[in-house]
């Protein structure tokens, strides 16, 4: 059964689309590593042409499926652990996702996560997209072990995701 929301969604052909982790992924100190998504949360819009803009075959990625503002944004949250390190997520567009390139940066955290910090890595902004254009959030730790990233956690769920707002004004 559908809910409000996606009724709603699919009546107005807004396209939107939130992805989230349920499990946890292991972070290798030092290596931008992209973050793999479990499924969505209510709305994954589709396209005339039936492509979803999240699918399991890439779980890494939000696919754009119309042009417009997008209001985009994620949460991360890594494990609390004692360990010394930062850690940094980076919301990428049309990218491998590790931010090699910073012309294809969406953004990054608004900080960095450090020692014990509860708190969850994440940004929020609207931003130009179009059609075929790829979202992924990468993360990167230098604690000098493997860290876990947190899907569901006390403080909340990892998440990422794209909503549009508004056509393109040329």
């Amino acid at each position: 059964m559908k809910t409000t929301a996606q009724r709603l969604n699919e009546a107005l052909d807004i396209p939107a689309c939130t992805v989230v982790m349920t499990g946890t992924q292991a972070i290798t100190t030092s290596i931008d590593t992209d973050v793999s998504w479990s499924g969505v949360d209510g709305i994954n819009w589709t396209d005339a042409n039936g492509n979803p803009m999240w699918s399991a075959v890439n779980p890494t990625r939000i696919t754009i499926r119309k042009d417009g503002i997008y209001r985009i944004g994620f949460e991360l949250h890594y494990a609390v652990t004692d360990v010394d390190g930062k850690r940094v997520a980076s919301l990428t567009r049309n990218n491998t996702g590790v931010p090699t390139n910073t012309a294809t940066k969406a953004f990054d955290s608004s900080r960095f996560n450090t020692l014990n910090d509860p708190s969850p890595l994440g940004s929020h902004r609207e931003t130009p997209l179009n059609v075929g254009d790829i979202l992924r959030l990468s993360t990167w730790q230098n604690s000098g072990s493997t860290q876990n990233v947190i899907g569901n956690t006390i403080e909340g769920m990892s998440f990422m995701y794209a909503v549009w707002d508004r056509p393109l004004i040329s």
